[in-house]
Formats: structure tokens, C-alpha cells, sequence
């Protein structure tokens, strides 16, 4: 009898000792909490940890579950944390000025003379730039249709 009263004793100590030895959960708690990123929250139940929270990518992610894999204690990790997803650039808006019929045409009028350049100033077309003296006449006729008054001064003409 005395025997398995021992037996029974030693048997007793020794599971106390194991199930003493083993971490709680709160503090595996506490060690997880120190390993993750700010803004993830740690959750532990009988080893379990329970990891919730934004990752800014999903290196963070693996990174904060594999810390926690390695503690002594954990059983298991769940990772329901979420990526933020990146933001994109908000480009700015740029106003496209609207372009007057007028305006079209004298474009139109002017398509062959690229170093011919205009500006329309209360029903005047004022030409800038340069144009050959052959090409002047062809130019002069292209812009007669528009029946706006056309300033040619400041052209020069080779």
C-alpha cells in the first residue's frame, strides 16, 4: 500500500512539475505582443495564438507569424492579420483648355507651317515666327477663308 501511495506521490509531482514548467498563455501573450508590429493584436487560448490586425505588406505578415511560431509554448499561430494595400498616386487633375471652332480652323490652316505660330486676339489672327516668301502667298489664302483679320508683321518672311 505504501508503494503505491509513493508511486501515486512522485506521479503527482511530476505532472505538476511538467504542467509548471510549460508558459502560460498570458505570457506568451505578453512575448508575442513585443515581436509584432504595431497595430496587430495578439490573442492566445491553451497555446493558440490568434494574430489579427493591418500588415503594411506581406513580408510583415510572414514575418510577424514566423516570430511567433518560434516561442516557447505556442502550439499553433493563426494569422488573420490583413495587407494594407498600397495607395495609389493621386495625379493631378489638368485642365484641358476647350478649343474654340475658330481655333480649329486656323490649326487646320496652318497644319503645313510648323514654325508658324498664332495667337487670336478679338477676331485678329496674329502670326509669329517664319515662313518662306514662296509659301506666303499659300499661307495668306488658307487663312482668307476664316474672314478674320490677319496681322503678319511680326512674321518673317526668307
Amino acid at each position: 500500500m505504501k508503494k503505491i501511495q509513493l508511486f501515486l506521490i512522485i506521479s503527482l509531482a511530476a505532472i505538476i512539475s511538467f504542467t509548471a514548467c510549460k508558459p502560460k498563455d498570458s505570457a506568451i501573450q505578453a512575448e508575442a505582443q513585443k515581436l509584432v508590429s504595431q497595430g496587430i493584436t495578439v490573442a492566445v487560448d491553451k497555446g493558440i495564438v490568434t494574430l489579427s490586425g493591418e500588415c503594411k505588406d506581406d513580408a510583415c505578415k510572414t514575418n510577424c507569424e514566423n516570430a511567433i511560431k518560434a516561442l516557447k509554448g505556442v502550439k499553433s499561430v493563426v494569422n488573420n492579420c490583413t495587407v494594407t494595400p498600397p495607395h495609389a498616386p493621386v495625379e493631378p487633375q489638368v485642365e484641358v483648355p476647350k478649343v474654340s471652332e475658330v481655333e480649329t480652323k486656323v490649326m487646320d490652316a496652318l497644319k503645313d507651317f510648323p514654325s508658324v505660330k498664332y495667337t487670336l486676339n478679338e477676331g485678329e489672327i496674329i502670326l509669329t515666327g517664319e515662313v518662306a516668301k514662296a509659301k506666303l502667298q499659300v499661307l495668306m489664302q488658307a487663312l482668307q477663308g476664316l474672314n478674320l483679320k490677319v496681322n503678319s508683321k511680326d512674321l518673317i518672311k526668307k
